[in-house]
């Protein structure tokens, strides 16, 4: 379908100059003569992945390496110590909420959610497990009998 008009003019039909668009042919096809089938001009084989990968790595990419793979250690290193951090804070604040709690100010299933939620801290922190164990163990016994973990 070809567009209806050679000028454009806008919806109220007023001529604007300042605004003209080239005239588009919408039933544009291909000539058949073109090779739509991707096909080479001579027979000459595409490079493999593992050589182009293998001249990168030869040629580009060995000057920036040093540099990014220092930068990617000093990243994560970074990281592992802020998570590290995260881990002995969130004990000590868990610490610190137990103590609270524990003049009888909080409700049983308080305590035993922080409890729990220290138990699993200690262990996912690579923590004595006997201890996180022992807390986890507290912490069902006063969900299931409802009183105080001990």
């Amino acid at each position: 379908m070809k567009t209806g008009s050679s000028s454009n003019r806008s919806r109220n039909g007023s001529d604007r100059s300042a605004r003209r668009f080239p005239i588009t042919d919408c039933d544009y096809q291909a000539p058949p003569y073109i090779d739509r089938s991707g096909g080479h001009c001579a027979n000459v084989p595409a490079p493999s992945f593992r050589s182009i990968s293998r001249d990168y790595f030869r040629n580009e990419a060995r000057y920036t390496f040093a540099s990014e793979a220092a930068l990617f250690a000093l990243i994560t290193m970074t990281a592992a110590v802020a998570m590290a951090s995260g881990a002995v804070a969130a004990i000590d604040f868990l610490r610190n909420a137990l103590r609270i709690c524990g003049t009888d100010r909080c409700d049983a299933s308080l305590v035993a959610d922080i409890n729990f939620a220290l138990a699993r801290a200690i262990w996912e922190s690579g923590g004595d497990k006997t201890h996180a164990r022992e807390l986890a163990t507290a912490a069902l016994r006063s969900f299931e009998g409802g009183r105080r973990a001990a």
